[in-house]
């Protein structure tokens, strides 16, 4: 007969690997201080804790800082900031990536949300070994209909270029 705790070792083990991923979202933001507060309290209502929070500001005069800062002091997780200009969301986004330490990166700019307190939990437990992209795509069409944009089975890099 088998010890019960040898039957769970390899869903242990899953759990602690995935537990252990740190996942970076960069948010990209440029006086937006109305929608970056929702970006941020989407951030910080998600249930998986394994997060950096990495807010790039194109020096801001809307009081966008402040909010960053107000978000940075009450943060569970940790908050890495700038705020500087910059040449545009482009620059800004390589600036997060440079300051990103995660396994992985999400973008989620200014004044998007994510749609539940689950998204970040359930995307890491998707991860699989060999995964580089995990696309998701989703727009809001009124109060609770939500309608998949561009749903595939593969993502190539195809799909990131348009000619």
């Amino acid at each position: 007969m088998v010890a019960a705790e040898d039957i769970y070792a390899p869903y242990k083990t899953m759990v602690k690997k995935f537990m252990s991923m740190r996942l970076s979202i960069i948010t990209i933001n440029y006086n937006n201080a109305s929608g970056l507060r929702k970006t941020l309290a989407s951030v910080a209502a998600q249930t998986y804790r394994n997060i950096e929070h990495v807010i790039i500001d194109a020096a801001s005069t809307d009081g966008s800082v402040d909010v960053i800062k107000e978000y940075a002091s009450a943060s569970i997780h940790p908050v890495i900031w700038s705020s500087e200009k910059d040449k545009g969301i482009y620059n800004g986004m390589n600036k997060g990536i440079r300051k990103a330490t995660g396994d992985y990166c999400q973008f989620l700019n200014s004044g998007d949300t994510l749609a539940a307190p689950e998204v970040t939990e359930r995307m890491m437990a998707a991860m699989e070994d060999g995964i580089d992209v995990l696309y998701g795509d989703m727009l809001k069409i009124g109060v609770k209909q939500y309608v998949d944009r561009n749903r595939c089975d593969e993502v190539t890099l195809n799909m990131f270029y348009r000619g």
